[in-house]
């Protein structure tokens, strides 16, 4: 569910079914429920992991179905997928699975900026990069325009969801190689 949420579409894997049999179709509640499962596939056409077919399919062609191995965290980063928030834990596996450098900080994931205000921290940074990348969470999104203002990229769990996690990702590689 965390992946579906989280905007990790290819951690998603959907499959569906509608039996096709005689005694199925001919049924008084068959349109109403090919209506509900368009309605569902409506919903899922846009995964990359989707898949469907009819009862009947199966009897002769089994469905591929894709099933992969999920990318155990690196040691490297299980110190921040301990400390990070909870909702931002499926983006620290792909930011570790991208194989980038750690966030600045640590051992504590908080990054905090001394000349923005007091109060005014990064759930994590990358201040290395060119220009320095911070992923503010909750109430530190507030400081957003701060961070900014001081040069920074700044990403927040907002953009992750409606960009995708490839974006902090890219914003990262890019700063790393001074892009």
């Amino acid at each position: 569910m965390g992946d579906a949420v989280s905007n990790r579409q290819n951690q998603v894997i959907t499959l569906a079914r509608l039996g096709d049999s005689e005694a199925e179709t001919t049924g008084s509640d068959f349109s109403e429920r090919w209506r509900r499962f368009l309605a569902c596939l409506n919903m899922y056409q846009f995964s990359e992991n989707f898949r469907f077919w009819a009862a009947s399919e199966s009897d002769t062609t089994a469905p591929e179905i894709p099933l992969e191995a999920v990318e155990a965290v690196s040691d490297d980063w299980l110190p921040v997928m301990e400390d990070v928030l909870p909702s931002l834990q499926p983006y620290v596996m792909e930011l570790s699975a991208a194989a980038l450098p750690l966030p600045a900080a640590l051992p504590k994931v908080e990054y905090f900026n001394e000349q923005i205000d007091d109060d005014a921290f990064a759930e994590l940074a990358w201040a290395d990069c060119s220009p320095p990348v911070a992923l503010l969470a909750g109430d530190q999104a507030d400081f957003a325009s701060a961070w900014q203002e001081q040069g920074w990229k700044v990403v927040t769990p907002d953009d992750l969801q409606a960009k995708g996690v490839a974006h902090l990702i890219d914003l990262i590689a890019k700063g790393i190689s001074g892009a």
